[in-house]
């Protein structure tokens, strides 16, 4: 997996992001490939020296860094994107073809901020940067290292409402290299959804399957059957953060989607962050997913 940072001149903020998260990815066990670039870089110009001397203090080392231009190729590339700001984000989501892997640091974090810029300003502007940074890597690490697991196989199926919006789905997988199993429909002739919610859920349940996706017309129908099943926790979701969160607090295991009431350009996102976003296992969260199967 490769993770790029990506800030403005390539020098303060994404270098630093870089060699951050070399450190705390290994001291996690983490297997990533890590590397950064700025939209406006000059290429090859070094790290700045308050950010090579903040470096220095936290025990990390810039002094072979070389500024690096991003690039579409190079944004494609990475598996995730992680950017300072907001405005950067959009920017990059752009310039890639699949905009869906490109997030603020914070975001991906949880948090919702842009990570300042100390170009320019005092020693404690840089700590401060630093510590912003050092704060979301570390939050983010666990979610990383599950990524980079070999994941099972996703388990796909939908009626026929949901059939034109299946397609769109295994186009992003396809895209993202993420495998599964398209348990049907095939077609748009008029079928009964809860038979493809019961192959999905079944195929969820018995463990050769990570997540499970179901589609109908709005998505309601197909989620009351999965949640029939006892031991699936199906999130009918309508935005990423809906999906973001029925991951974190809910352990959703099935995601599933109106394929007559969503935005398809909003699909990949969604689907990002439901199958990128681990369950919190924070003990209020795993007490009350206890409670629904007791």
């Amino acid at each position: 997996m490769t993770i790029l940072f990506v800030c403005t001149g390539n020098t303060c903020r994404s270098p630093i992001a870089e060699a951050l998260a070399r450190k705390i990815f290994k001291e996690n066990g983490v297997d990533a490939h890590v590397t950064s670039a700025g939209t406006a870089a000059s290429s090859g110009e070094p790290a700045s020296a308050q950010a090579a001397a903040l470096a220095k203090r936290h025990g990390l080392d810039l002094s072979f860094h070389k500024a690096t231009e991003v690039t579409p190729d190079l944004a494609n590339s990475a598996d995730v994107v992680l950017v300072m700001t907001n405005n950067l984000k959009y920017y990059l989501r752009e310039m890639s073809e699949w905009g869906d892997h490109v997030y603020t640091v914070a975001e991906f974090a949880g948090y919702e901020a842009d990570v300042r810029d100390p170009f320019g300003k005092d020693n404690q502007a840089y700590e401060d940067c630093y510590n912003q940074l050092n704060l979301y890597i570390t939050e983010f690490a666990p979610k990383i290292a599950e990524m980079v697991r070999p994941a099972a196989p996703i388990a796909i199926g939908c009626d026929h409402g949901g059939f034109a919006l299946k397609k769109i789905i295994l186009n992003f997988f396809d895209t993202r290299r993420i495998q599964y199993t398209d348990f049907g429909t095939f077609s748009e002739e008029s079928v009964d959804y809860p038979i493809f919610a019961g192959k999905v859920c079944s195929a969820v349940l018995g463990g050769g399957f990570s997540k499970g996706i179901l589609i109908c017309g709005t998505g309601i129908g197909i989620s009351i059957a999965a949640n029939r099943h006892r031991g699936i926790r199906a999130a009918l979701c309508s935005d990423a953060a809906c999906a973001r969160l029925s991951r974190e607090h809910n352990d959703a295991n099935v995601l599933c989607l109106g394929g007559r009431t969503l935005n398809y350009a909003d699909a990949p996102e969604i689907l990002a962050a439901f199958l990128d976003t681990p369950f919190s296992k924070e003990e209020k969260h795993a007490r009350r997913i206890a409670l629904l199967d007791s």
